[in-house]
């Protein structure tokens, strides 16, 4: 049985889930319809966009894992993991810094399909680290005095 704070989860992991499928159908729909391939395009983009799912995942996680351990931080812990992957995308993209301080961020482990092919062992590491880390939030609960 869940955790009672451990379902709080289940919206972050179903709703990044279908914004990802939105934005994938979206644009397996319209690029289908500019090429003519409406079902490969669909099928293609889709999965592409799904792919990204495990790297969400990480920041929720971590929020998950903030409440459980430091809740009056979690929103200060979380948004601040959440913009540190954003400010290094920033800083390589527009500062042309080098690549490798990416390697912190879990947006750039997932691989970048369509384009480049496809590797599951990044998208279950992420999944374990999201995992991990959501584990880690009621577990900090359970430690505490709550009634």
């Amino acid at each position: 049985m869940l955790h009672r704070r451990s379902r709080e989860t289940i919206p972050a992991t179903a709703g990044s889930g279908v914004v990802l499928a939105g934005f994938g159908l979206g644009m397996g729909l319209v690029y289908g319809l500019s090429t003519g391939d409406v079902g490969g395009e669909l099928a293609r983009l889709l999965g592409a966009s799904m792919t990204r799912l495990p790297s969400v995942l990480v920041p929720a996680a971590i929020a998950a894992m903030v409440y459980g351990l430091l809740p009056r931080l979690t929103a200060i812990i979380a948004y601040a993991a959440l913009g540190l992957c954003l400010c290094l995308e920033f800083a390589v993209e527009l500062l042309h810094a080098g690549p490798s301080i990416l390697k912190i961020s879990p947006f750039a482990q997932t691989p970048g399909l369509p384009v480049a092919e496809f590797t599951v062992t990044p998208l279950v590491l992420l999944v374990a680290v999201a995992a991990g880390l959501t584990a880690a939030g009621p577990a900090g609960l359970r430690r505490r005095d709550l009634g």
